[in-house]
């Protein structure tokens, strides 16, 4: 008997030192369409957390730092995480954890405006093509993914503009758009639009509408510009959409087994 227990020892104590949990269930997460309901691990403030908020009855555990997301994982506290492309590379280091080879999200987002302003669909792809060019779009990205707060301010002044354009965004996106301590929208999308309109001559102003009221906004005339996650290759017929301003891949970690 003191043998017995002395090996049981010995097997749950190379189970701790493997960093595994003996009772961790199996994966039950195979795809997407598995996610719902499901423990989702996410880095608190990322884009993939927003991803996983959208999730119907999904409980979202939310950590500073990808490698303890991917622990959660592992060890079975969550089911599965949504991690984007650089969190993976940073929290994917067990070798009892995978990516499904689906991602969960991978796509090119664009500023929507109205389908009878091709115009300023045009300019706001000129606009894009310069900060591309120069560096600037990138560094706005990086920035803001990175939980900058001051990425970009207008050099143009309301008095100053030659026009207002209105960009309507969602107030509760983070890190894209999401409201600031003083009130005011702020974000991703706000950072890169701000860009658009100093190259445009133009000055930004923000309006925060529901999210899923963002392309009527811009249908209707409320507003010029809408942003939120618009894929580049999706299927709104209705709206004007313009080249990329970023892409966005968002795995989904699980158990191999």
């Amino acid at each position: 008997m003191k043998r017995l227990i002395t090996a049981l020892c010995g097997i749950l104590a190379a189970l701790v030192l493997a960093g595994c949990s003996p009772d961790a269930a199996a994966n039950p997460v195979h795809s997407a369409s598995d996610l719902a309901g499901r423990r989702i691990a996410a880095v608190s403030g990322s884009e993939a957390a927003v991803w996983a908020g959208e999730i119907r009855d999904a409980t979202i555990l939310l950590f500073t730092d990808p490698g303890d997301a991917a622990d959660a994982v592992r060890t079975g506290e969550a089911d599965c995480a949504l991690l984007t492309s650089s969190e993976t590379e940073k929290g994917l280091k067990s070798s009892r954890l995978t990516a499904l080879e689906e991602p969960y999200t991978d796509a090119d987002y664009g500023i929507i405006t109205a389908l009878e302003n091709p115009e300023l669909t045009a300019d706001v792809n000129a606009a894009l093509g310069e900060l591309t060019a120069d560096g600037t779009l990138r560094k706005i990205v990086l920035s803001a993914l990175a939980g900058g707060t001051d990425v970009y301010e207008q050099a143009e002044t309301e008095a100053s503009a030659r026009a207002v354009l209105t960009l309507a965004v969602a107030a509760d996106a983070y890190p894209y758009s999401y409201s600031a301590p003083d009130g005011t929208i702020t974000g991703l999308d706000v950072f890169v639009a701000r860009a658009v309109c100093d190259r445009l001559g133009l000055w930004l102003r923000v309006t925060g509408v529901d999210p899923k009221k963002i392309v009527e906004s811009v249908q209707g005339g409320w507003a010029d510009l809408g942003m939120g996650r618009f894929p580049v290759s999706g299927d709104l017929e209705e709206v004007g959409i313009s080249e990329p301003y970023m892409h966005s891949t968002v795995r989904i970690i699980v158990r191999k087994k």
